[in-house]
């Protein structure tokens, strides 16, 4: 009942899981989602300011 799907689904997750205990890869990560967050408050700002 073992599905291939889900048991590929798995090792992609156990993989991002191993480069993710890495404290520098983390550290990137956070700084990519920052930066992804940002851009994406100031898109949102600058829409809304266009419409009022």
């Amino acid at each position: 009942m073992h599905n291939p799907m889900v048991a590929s689904l798995q090792k992609r997750l156990q993989a991002i899981e191993t480069t993710m205990m890495k404290r520098e890869n983390v550290i990137r990560f956070l700084i990519a989602r920052f930066l992804l967050m940002g851009a994406m408050v100031i898109a949102f700002w600058l829409g809304i300011q266009r419409t009022i």
